[in-house]
């Protein structure tokens, strides 16, 4: 009875498995823990797209009273509320890579973009800047249209332009852009520049065999190994 070891080993249980967070995500976490972005903001994947669409600094609205531009960022904050006739209106925060623009939507463009107007989403907005009823010192934006920064940059973008030095490009170098081209292979055109700075040359390369994908992990795996782009629009 009391002669044996009848003890049994209990298995340690194992983690589940999870999915790894998009590149998005692990932002958005650490801008909840720390305060702002540790490894990245979430628009620097987008720079390319920003330029080519002449897309407007928040920080320098003011410039441009009473004219239509297009602004990006991500959404931060989003409110409902309702006037004292009972009319519901939203007000949301949008920030960029400096700076942040509380945006109103009442009426029309209420109903028309509040659903579209997530926290945590990446917005291509046009609209008309005027100044903020509010605060005279401010300005703000009448929202014209509202769009997915994510889904425009896929639907109008026409492909992709790599920047390679002359100096860095190796054996090593050629194999891993190989890879990721099949890696990422798609239906957008792909161009390769090859720059020679001493003297002064850039030749093109344009690609009739390899297309590729805009998906969400080949820009920062470009930039990760040191590789400029452009986006072709």
């Amino acid at each position: 009875m009391f002669g044996g070891n009848t003890a049994q080993e209990i298995a340690r249980p194992l983690p589940s498995e999870a999915n790894p967070w998009t590149r998005l995500e692990k932002l958005t976490h650490e801008k909840f823990v720390v305060g702002f972005y540790i490894s990245g903001h979430p628009l620097e994947q987008y720079r390319g797209a920003l330029r080519a669409l002449k897309v407007c600094a928040l920080e320098n609205l003011a410039t441009y009273d009473r004219q239509v531009v297009k602004i990006a960022g991500i959404v931060t904050a989003k409110s409902v509320r309702y006037s004292k006739q009972g009319n519901p209106f939203t007000i949301f925060m949008l920030e960029d890579f400096k700076k942040g623009l509380e945006i109103p939507l009442f009426n029309q463009s209420h109903e028309a973009f509040s659903e579209d107007i997530q926290v945590n989403k990446l917005l291509l907005i046009s609209g008309k800047v005027k100044k903020d009823f509010r605060e005279d010192d401010k300005y703000t934006l009448e929202v014209e249209e509202v769009q997915d920064l994510e889904e425009m940059q896929e639907k109008h973008c026409l492909g992709l332009e790599l920047y390679l030095d002359i100096d860095k490009i190796n054996a090593d170098l050629i194999d891993t852009l190989f890879a990721l081209m099949q890696k990422y292979s798609g239906d957008k055109q792909l161009k390769i520049k090859v720059i020679d700075r001493k003297e002064s040359l850039l030749t093109d390369l344009t690609s009739v065999q390899l297309h590729i994908q805009l998906d969400n992990g080949l820009l920062p795996h470009l930039e990760r190994i040191g590789i400029d782009y452009g986006l072709l629009y």
